[in-house]
């Protein structure tokens, strides 16, 4: 879900500040045609995605390690961070794909889906 490539692909990928190259350097790209408005939006919901998984990620690891440290049975732990792992996915996909309002809420059942039945 890192949007590094994508934003390489356009030229926007700036080593020395690259959080701020979207808001730095995005409108200019959209202007100069080197992508369009609607890529830019979708690079956008990327980089949102790929924040949002990192932030996540944290409580994930803990809560494996809780359950591995309290003997829950592996094949649970298996099961509960397969699912994790395939409603993230899911989740990011969808989050970076939808560009409607009204098919929005997909993305945030997928998220509900790994945070509150996941780990």
């Amino acid at each position: 879900m890192a949007p590094r490539f994508a934003k390489m692909a356009v030229g926007l990928d700036h080593n020395l500040s690259p959080r701020e190259d979207l808001s730095k350097y995005g409108e200019a790209a959209v202007q100069a045609g080197k992508l369009s408005r609607r890529r830019l939006e979708q690079i956008k919901r990327m980089q949102s995605a790929h924040e949002n998984s990192v932030e996540g990620f944290t409580l994930f690891v803990a809560c494996v390690l809780f359950a591995t440290c309290s003997s829950v049975p592996n094949t649970t732990i298996n099961a509960v961070c397969v699912w994790y792992t395939l409603s993230r996915l899911i989740y990011g996909a969808a989050y970076i794909l939808i560009e409607s309002e009204r098919l929005s809420l997909i993305p945030t059942l997928f998220w509900w889906s790994c945070n509150a039945f996941g780990p």
